[in-house]
């Protein structure tokens, strides 16, 4: 009888070490689950639903249109007194804070790209975007800004 007493919590330890290991094993399979989702993707910045407003912007307009394809655009055009390097360099940091990458630079025009790290592999399945700042100094006092934000959505 004192040896049935022993192994009794000889035998308890022994489960909760395996229900133990058991956890540790799930969370380490399923943490990326729980982490990311689901499709194994982080959320998308707000960045690529509308660009970030710009201080001191006047008469804005924004407005969606459907483009070739099944990409989607958003155009937003405002002005402002700043010169254009100051608003590409508001738009370069803001941007480069939600994992945007330059891609082209000219004079006039500012280009950036956003693909959404996850669960393609690199074979086509993530969201894209691309951000094209476009400055027009037509006179030394007003800048007028178009941006252009293309949607590529999951293929």
């Amino acid at each position: 009888m004192m040896h049935r007493n022993v192994s009794r919590p000889k035998i308890a330890i022994l489960i909760s070490l395996v229900l133990m290991l058991l956890c540790v094993a799930l969370c380490a399979i399923f943490g990326r689950a729980l982490l990311f989702g689901a499709s194994g993707s982080s959320t998308l910045p707000a960045s690529t639903i509308a660009p970030p407003n710009y201080p001191g912007a006047m008469n804005e307009t924004s407005r969606k249109e459907q483009t070739e394809g099944y990409a989607t655009a958003r155009i937003v055009t405002f002005q402002t007194a700043d010169k254009p390097e100051t608003v590409f360099d508001f738009y370069r940091k803001a941007l480069a804070q939600d994992g945007w990458e330059p891609r082209q630079i000219l004079p006039s025009r500012r280009s950036y790209h956003y693909i959404q790290a996850g669960g393609g592999a690199g074979l086509g399945s993530d969201p894209e975007f691309s951000l094209e700042i476009v400055a027009d100094q037509s006179d030394a006092i007003i800048t007028d800004i178009t941006l252009n934000l293309i949607s590529y959505p999951s293929r």
